[in-house]
């Protein structure tokens, strides 16, 4: 029983056995310009025979020398040279290796992220520097929204009475043989800068300046809230009224040539898309306030006088004082701004309109649709027809209106009401007087300007009982 556990103890004892080293191959250097060569050979560095010797079993160095075994299959071929490839290695300083360098590269790891990830994985780390690009482009955008910086002095986009602003002539159309009514466009306006619209209040009238460069002389003109549609087939263009609904930056003026106006000679000469330097609002008269100024202004002028409301009853107010205007030539736009305007005059106005020749009148159309609505009397003078003004035509200053309205009917529209109030046999005559044209014209009708504009009221109207407490001269 012993020895037969003996040998089962040793039956169970594991085996070791050693693997099989097998000697290291390397690439042989081999040249571009040869063909059949062996490719292998045994590393001569790490040939330790006496070691090999020691630890490997002779069956082990029989199969050892049987693979490095030289093939000597392709060294009878002869060389094959290749000139194209000889020199281009020679012309671009190619140099064979003596020895090969064997070397390992691992392929990229594929992204599996989504493209829109990745076009942002550039950007990382660079938040805060972007925010801060973004907030500074920001603030430059907001200044010039702010101050309109668009070329013009001072920025301004707008009218403006400090500085000069480039308008563009747009269109023109011919009056008569020296006067021309010319249109003009302004920048797009800035975003806190007022709109246009506010500048035209019926109850403040204003000219601006227009400067020649040339000679760095500047002239008055009156803008008025018009603009000209396109002329068809030849006709002169329809004059409509600017919509107060649209921000339009433009405006009309009449241009009338004298033979020593040099300014008005070169408007006159300027070809559409000129650009002329504009300053102003300057204001030259306001009509003063009334009573009836707390009830919502008079709806402004259309071009359609049907779709015009009717005017407020002022059963609680005094009735709204009626005005007189003497006008002499192209003097008539001043009177022309108020009516066409925003805030129009609440009472009637009388115009009286002296004119060389029927051709000078500007806007008939217009000026006809004020009359139906009531709003205008207008009473001519033509030198060709050999009517003139005279101290019959002057009315006297009536006073102040202080008795309230008493029609307490209900009317459809402006025109209805016009024609209601024409028959009205009691009808206040002008409490307030206004003179504009030329300097000859002024003079004759209400004495002659000093230096603050005005100066005592002679002429015409001072023979009628008009002094400077009525009467403003333009």
């Amino acid at each position: 029983m012993f020895r037969i556990g003996l040998i089962g103890l040793r039956a169970s004892r594991p085996v070791l056995l050693k693997p099989i080293q097998r000697p290291q191959l390397l690439f042989r250097p081999v040249s571009p310009f040869t063909t059949g060569r062996h490719l292998f050979q045994k590393d001569a560095h790490n040939d330790h025979p006496k070691k090999d010797a020691e630890n490997k079993p002779e069956n082990d160095k029989e199969q050892s020398n049987e693979m490095v075994k030289k093939d000597t299959t392709f060294d009878q071929l002869p060389h094959i040279p290749d000139p194209k490839a000889e020199a281009l290695a020679k012309k671009n300083g190619y140099v064979p290796a003596k020895e090969w360098v064997r070397e390992s590269f691992e392929m990229p790891k594929t992204d599996v992220r989504r493209p829109h990830m990745l076009k942002w994985k550039a950007l990382d780390g660079h938040g805060p520097k972007l925010f801060a690009l973004a907030v500074i482009l920001w603030i430059i955008w907001c200044a010039y929204m702010v101050t309109g910086r668009g070329g013009n002095e001072g920025g301004e986009t707008t009218l403006a009475n400090n500085a000069f602003v480039k308008y563009k002539i747009v269109k023109k159309m011919k009056i008569s043989d020296d006067v021309e009514l010319i249109e003009f466009k302004g920048p797009e306006r800035s975003m806190l800068q007022p709109k246009y619209a506010e500048y035209w209040d019926g109850h403040r009238m204003f000219s601006v300046h227009i400067r020649q460069p040339d000679v760095q002389v500047v002239r008055s003109y009156t803008p008025l809230p018009v603009y000209m549609m396109q002329d068809v087939d030849g006709k002169d263009p329809l004059v409509k009224i600017i919509s107060w609904d649209t921000d339009y930056n433009g405006f009309c003026m009449i241009i009338k040539k004298y033979e020593n106006g040099e300014v008005a000679k070169w408007i006159q000469s300027l070809p559409i898309g000129t650009d002329v330097d504009i300053r102003g609002p300057f204001i030259d008269a306001v009509i003063p306030e009334i009573p009836a100024d707390v009830k919502p202004p008079r709806a402004p002028m259309e071009d359609m006088p049907s779709r015009i409301p009717a005017d407020w009853k002022y059963l609680d107010v005094p009735k709204p004082d009626n005005l007189v205007f003497f006008a002499g030539g192209t003097g008539i736009a001043s009177v022309l701004q108020a009516l066409l305007s925003t805030n129009p005059p609440r009472g009637c106005v009388d115009i009286h309109y002296s004119v060389r020749t029927r051709d000078e009148v500007p806007f008939e159309r217009l000026l006809y649709f004020l009359q139906k609505l009531g709003r205008i009397r207008l009473f001519m003078y033509v030198d060709k027809e050999n009517k003139f003004i005279s101290s019959k035509d002057i009315p006297q200053p009536a006073p102040l209106n202080i008795k309230p309205n008493t029609d307490t009917t209900d009317y459809n529209n402006a025109l209805e009401q016009a024609a209601a109030q024409k028959k009205d046999k009691n009808r206040q005559g002008p409490v307030y007087a206004y003179v504009c044209g030329p300097d000859g014209y002024v003079n004759y009708m209400a004495g002659p300007r000093t230096y603050d504009g005005q100066g005592p009221v002679k002429g015409l109207l001072g023979q009628k009982g008009w002094t400077n407490d009525n009467v403003r001269k333009m």
